[in-house]
């Protein structure tokens, strides 16, 4: 037979004092007659000694709060995205909030079907790293409930977002190859939302630098081996290879550079390459990634603090910026060097 569940009233009479006084503890309420410390921490001893639970859905009927944030995110296999989850979930946790994950997997009725779950089970609010629509942002306005997006597609700079400064970071990608002599430069990435404007950027810096976009030297589609290997292919077959490669992500990045060596090909001594994010990968590959760093401490606390003001405001007013923007960083590696130029050795 099942043990009979603690109750409010039985962590009051054991620590012979009201029942209200236990909620207030508990609750972390203030009132007019203060609780002695001695008194407050014989409660929680109490509570912890009967193995009391807080029930955090009847306390948000009194509150409306939960304490709980849910997060919907595209891929919960992408080394960049996993790696903002874990700081995003650190940082909710620092402010003694708990934080509940869907993944929808690139698959935007599956993350309706999630919305509907997380809208009728009492979450304060939603971290979006997901690339979705403006009606699915609809519904959670409709509905009341505060969200942020971090990364994804920006198509309104009506909604709360924060990201990082992709334009100004394939500008420093392409500056550096420049700088270290590279004049033919190439670039592969891929129609997901959170990076597809990265090609648009290299195309108009390139050309502002004065140098030339080849056709041949772009892929906007590589969403496999079997397309990154293609790329590569046309690259060996084309009348000069470019010397270096701008990658939309490390992982493309990443890929490339094993693609490369599988074809006879060194890097950087034939052909240079850097990426977009600095995955933990970037640092632990051979030759090391040459990357652009997204600060990711940065794009989360500030996500988290916009969020927490929307939602003890309950109502975005207290926001000034509707986007904020953060600013990336170069990280110069193993995987960049002037043509024909060997790079740093393995023991660097």
């Amino acid at each position: 037979m099942a043990a009979a569940k603690v109750t409010i009233t039985d962590v009051a009479k054991t620590a012979n004092v009201s029942v209200s006084t236990v909620s207030r503890i508990l609750n972390k309420v203030d009132g007019k007659i203060k609780i002695s410390e001695t008194t407050r921490q014989r409660v929680l001893d109490v509570a912890l000694e009967l193995g009391f639970s807080l029930n955090p859905f009847a306390s948000a009927l009194r509150t409306n709060r939960t304490g709980l944030m849910g997060v919907v995110i595209r891929d919960i296999a992408d080394p960049f995205l996993v790696k903002l989850l874990k700081d995003i979930q650190w940082q909710c946790q620092e402010k003694g909030v708990e934080l509940f994950i869907s993944n929808s997997n690139y698959d935007i009725e599956k993350a309706y079907r999630q919305l509907g779950i997380m809208l009728n089970h009492w979450f304060d609010g939603l971290i979006i790293l997901e690339n979705v629509d403006n009606a699915f942002l609809d519904v959670l306005s409709e509905h009341g409930t505060p969200y942020v997006l971090i990364t994804g597609d920006f198509s309104s700079s009506l909604r709360p977002v924060v990201h990082t400064n992709d334009k100004l970071g394939v500008e420093l990608a392409i500056d550096h190859l420049i700088q270290i002599g590279h004049r033919h430069i190439g670039f592969i990435g891929n129609q997901d939302g959170g990076v597809r404007e990265r090609l648009s950027y290299f195309r108009t810096h390139v050309q502002r630098q004065g140098l030339t976009v080849n056709k041949e030297y772009v892929e906007a589609n590589a969403n496999s081996k079997s397309d990154i290997e293609r790329f590569l292919d046309r690259l060996l077959h084309s009348d000069k290879m470019p010397t270096g490669i701008v990658c939309a992500t490390d992982l493309l990045a990443i890929r490339l550079m094993n693609c490369a060596v599988q074809h006879g090909l060194q890097v950087p001594k034939d052909i240079s390459v850097i990426g977009f994010d600095d995955i933990e990968m970037a640092s632990e590959h051979f030759p090391t990634l040459t990357t652009i760093q997204q600060p990711l401490t940065q794009l989360s606390s500030v996500a988290i603090d916009i969020l927490l003001n929307l939602i003890e405001n309950d109502t975005d007013e207290g926001i000034r910026l509707r986007e904020v923007i953060v600013e990336p960083t170069l990280i110069i590696r193993q995987s960049t060097a002037s043509p024909g130029q060997s790079g740093v050795s393995a023991d660097s």
